[in-house]
């Protein structure tokens, strides 16, 4: 006979350390709040909790009671077994301040579902949820399909360490998505001899870099930029009822100053054209080799995205935060703070006239469209 429990929001019934409240903090209209409690999605919070079950049901573990994390068996032989052995886990629930979900026990059962297996006097068999999403898997309509599936399922029988074998392209692909097909080849063969397969900057970057070269107001002089040389980047975003435009203004070591303002071909919030702006503001400054960056912009959800402060929960915004910080890795040294919107005046100014003018009316300079959104452009979820 089994019964099967489930701890009600378990990692909630943890107390967090008050030295760690602060690490749990989050943004709300209202203010900034932390958890008193453990949250969901904490790294160690699996364990930390499975440690806390082990620790409570430790008499009864591998006897009458089996635990993982939030989910508890009671296994017994005969009913009036089964109840003195509920009777023995209640108390030690009641002991340690446990709370149960109602809605997802089940008491004096012959079978029931564990860690995604049924389980039951005959054993430990496949979820009837398993066998049925196999079954309806269609079935491959070519040769190339029939190969493919062939392939997948034998795959494993005749190659020594398997999963020791894909690293190198698991490790390919989450270290630069954007690559497929041949580009994908030849990154894992370089990687055998240490090289690092670069691809080619995108070509926004390039026409921005034409227009610096075409449009700036005193001579580029063409020399090999100083390791020591740090260039200085504002970038702000706007988006307006008319339109979404962004702004950036970069700095030369030397002082001087390169302007540029990009109308976006797509309804963009907010947090959007702050990421497309940066991201714009990098290929440009990569693409005047530049390896030493300061870059200042007034969003504080941008700044403490990217020092890793803030998590970025909508996958929208995780996908832009993944493309700045790959961007960001290409520079020797790079730094990134939050100002007032006060002092990114011109950066705002160039976002506003690119969000609020059509592009006819843009006389004071050249505004470029966008078509696409930057984060969709070559990303593939993993």
């Amino acid at each position: 006979m089994l019964s099967f429990l489930d701890a009600f929001s378990g990692c909630h019934q943890i107390s967090m350390s008050p030295a760690d409240e602060e690490k749990t903090v989050f943004i709300t209209p209202h203010g900034l709040y932390c958890y008193k409690v453990m949250p969901f999605r904490l790294k160690n919070a699996g364990a930390t909790y499975q440690r806390l079950m082990t620790k409570i049901f430790k008499p009864l573990i591998g006897r009458t009671v089996e635990v993982y994390i939030d989910d508890i068996v009671v296994k017994s032989k005969t009913r009036k077994e089964h109840v003195l052995h509920l009777q023995e886990v209640f108390h030690l629930l009641r002991k340690y301040g446990m709370k149960l979900n109602p809605a997802k026990c089940a008491f004096g059962v012959s079978a029931g579902k564990f860690m995604g297996f049924m389980v039951s006097q005959r054993g430990i068999e496949v979820s009837p949820n398993q066998v049925k999403a196999v079954m309806e898997t269609p079935p491959p309509r070519s040769k190339k399909e029939l190969q493919r599936l062939i392939g997948k399922l034998v795959a494993r029988r005749f190659i020594a360490r398997f999963t020791n074998e894909l690293r190198p392209f698991l490790a390919i692909r989450k270290a630069e998505p954007d690559l497929t097909g041949r580009m994908l080849q030849w990154a894992i063969e370089l990687s055998e001899y240490g090289i690092k397969f670069q691809p080619k900057l995108s070509m926004k970057g390039q026409v921005m870099a034409d227009f610096v070269l075409e449009y700036s107001r005193k001579p580029i002089q063409h020399k090999e930029p100083s390791e020591k040389e740090w260039w200085t980047l504002w970038v702000d975003g706007a988006s307006r009822a008319s339109g979404a435009g962004v702004g950036l203004l970069l700095q030369s070591p030397t002082g001087e100053h390169l302007e540029q303002a990009i109308r976006l071909g797509f309804p963009a919030s907010n947090n959007e054209v702050e990421y497309e702006v940066i991201l714009s503001g990098l290929d440009l400054v990569l693409a005047l080799s530049v390896s030493r960056l300061r870059v200042y912009s007034d969003s504080q959800l941008l700044v403490r995205h990217v020092q890793k402060e803030y998590e970025a929960k909508d996958a929208l915004m995780a996908r832009y935060l993944t493309k700045v910080r790959n961007t960001l890795q290409r520079f020797t040294e790079w730094t990134i703070e939050k100002i007032r919107r006060t002092e990114n005046g011109r950066a705002d100014a160039l976002a506003d006239i690119a969000a609020s003018l059509p592009i006819k009316e843009a006389i004071l300079l050249p505004i470029h469209v966008q078509a696409k959104q930057t984060a969709e452009v070559g990303w593939k979820s993993s």
